[in-house]
């Protein structure tokens, strides 16, 4: 099960069964990210291979349930969430540009630039942090994060 953790949390690259699956879902597409993501849902929800049911049981060990076809898989997960496009988006399943493609549009179907990322998470992410999880230079709130030294000094006192 750790190797399924550190698989759910890591670029699609650092995973064998997960890069082959991905990798071949490009291949089976016209080369888009839009097509390949596609065939990629449907090849985890279908496909009877070794590497689709490795991802079947991670996103199962992960909370995930499958919704068949080409759609990602959702969060058995009660939001409480009034509005359903709120809720949709807590529980859906995306994968996530770790540098965004409108920063390196050539690495969009680049396995060493993908990850698994819950829907909000992902539109909240957007553009505005790089592939280190770092905020882009410019935005607000990047001056207001408190450097590690803050953080050490006022864990001391």
């Amino acid at each position: 099960m750790l190797h399924q953790q550190r698989a759910y949390a890591a670029r699609f690259v650092e995973t064998q069964e997960i890069n082959n699956l991905w990798r071949d879902a490009v291949g089976n597409s016209d080369g888009s990210y839009e097509k390949a993501r596609d065939v990629f849902w449907e090849m985890v929800n279908t496909r009877d291979s070794s590497e689709a049911a490795y991802v079947r049981e991670l996103l199962d060990l992960a909370g995930f349930e499958l919704q068949g076809g080409s759609r990602a898989p959702l969060l058995r997960l009660e939001t409480g969430a009034i509005n359903s496009y709120r809720d949709r988006a807590d529980r859906l399943l995306t994968i996530d540009h770790a540098v965004p493609q409108s920063k390196a549009p050539g690495m969009a179907t680049d396995p060493a630039n993908l990850r698994f990322m819950t829907g909000r998470d992902n539109s909240f992410r957007g553009s505005r942090y790089d592939g280190s999880d770092q905020p882009y230079k410019g935005y607000p709130w990047r001056a207001q994060l408190p450097s590690v030294a803050d953080l050490a000094a006022k864990a001391e006192q």
